[in-house]
């Protein structure tokens, strides 16, 4: 696929402020499974400094000459779902700037992930191999202080924080701390993204967080499972009964408009693909606005060949026919699926393939791609 005509705005604004290791704090300009490059190690150099570090230029000259040469093909939802901008189509002024003169260098970025606390009430396969909780001692004060300098410098000019992609903010003190005392006043137009695993996230702690609560946007809840006995396995120290009990009370919030977009996500391996329909139907149930699935990643808790075991999309796993077979079900072309870098293996819909091809009648598609662009950006 050519992305010559693409436009990526992820690295002219989004910061991932990943965890400690090897003595340092390596930062990133998207997920780092999609594109694994160190943009700057933020335990020695500021948020600022490494906004416009080399390393952070030559992606962005990537994303501009169309090579991309820095990204995952086939682990970028973004570019496996063609969401990506069409750069003769763009309709933000930002981007439209950006593209017209080449722009590498940038003011400060629009959002930011702090992914930089592991700690998690659950130990899941998929992700670690024993229980993570950080609470006191150098490490947690250094990343205390992080934050502290990261909101100093760059909340003022953010438009949205995303907690967390690598623990469960409500585990984490970290995370806690900030979702409980931060006056959400004080930046009207900061918007948070929560990303957990939903156990923690009660009606009680949502209550403590009266002072964010109308700063919050989208939440996004990790799931893996539709069945007791599937999470169990896939979402090691978990209880179904009282994760479905607080899933009720957020699509509750979601349905008064407390929320602005409520997700559950799928990471699809070999234990729990045959849970796929069933997530779909739960998604629906529950009144979610999407369900997303995206296929596993090895975070280094696997060996290679426990996790080809796992790999159940590719073609050589003994599943991978059940598993194309049960991709052909109705219910993935509902448009509540989100299908991330699933894409190849699950079919349009119908209405979907209209939409498609409506894009391609000149006449029509200025109007096509702007409502297109409009609607991704609202639910990225």
């Amino acid at each position: 696929m050519s992305l010559k005509n693409k436009f990526c705005p992820r690295p002219f604004e989004y910061l991932e402020i990943n965890y400690p290791r090897q003595g340092k704090i390596p930062c990133y300009a998207c997920c780092p499974s999609t594109l694994p490059v160190e943009i700057g190690d933020i335990s020695r150099e500021s948020s600022l400094e490494m906004w416009n570090s080399p390393a952070l230029i030559k992606i962005r000259e990537s994303i501009l000459d169309g090579s991309y040469s820095y990204c995952d093909r086939d682990l970028c939802p973004e570019i496996k779902e063609d969401r990506l901008l069409d750069r003769n189509y763009l309709f933000d002024n930002f981007h439209k700037e950006i593209v017209k003169n080449h722009t590498t260098k940038m003011q400060a970025p629009k959002v930011i992930n702090f992914a930089n606390d592991r700690s998690c009430n659950l130990s899941c396969p998929s992700c670690r191999n024993e229980s993570i909780m950080l609470t006191d001692g150098d490490d947690y004060q250094q990343l205390e202080a992080i934050h502290q300098q990261i909101e100093k410098e760059l909340f003022p000019f953010l438009d949205k924080i995303i907690l967390c992609s690598a623990g469960d903010p409500f585990a984490s003190k970290l995370y806690r701390k900030l979702l409980l005392e931060m006056d959400g006043q004080r930046y009207p137009q900061l918007k948070i993204q929560i990303v957990s695993n939903g156990l923690l996230f009660t009606p009680e702690i949502w209550q403590k967080m009266e002072k964010i609560q109308n700063n919050i946007g989208d939440v996004y809840i990790s799931v893996d499972a539709s069945t007791p006995e599937v999470y169990s396995v896939v979402r090691r120290g978990g209880n179904f009964t009282d994760l479905l009990e607080n899933l009720k009370f957020l699509a509750a919030l979601r349905k008064k408009g407390a929320l602005q977009h409520l997700q559950l996500d799928f990471v699809v391996q070999k234990n729990n693909y045959h849970d796929m329909p069933g997530f779909i139907k739960l998604g629906k149930e529950l009144g979610v606005d999407r369900v997303f699935f995206q296929k596993i990643i090895n975070w280094g808790t696997y060996t290679e060949s426990e996790f080809l075991d796992q790999a159940i999309w590719m073609e050589q796993h003994p599943e991978h026919l059940q598993f194309k077979k049960l991709l052909s079900k109705k219910c993935f072309a509902d448009p509540i699926v989100k299908r991330g870098n699933l894409s190849e293996f699950i079919d349009l819909s119908l209405l979907q393939k209209l939409r498609k091809l409506l894009g391609k009648v000149k006449p029509l598609r200025h109007g096509y791609i702007k409502a297109r662009q409009l609607f991704y950006q609202q639910n990225r």
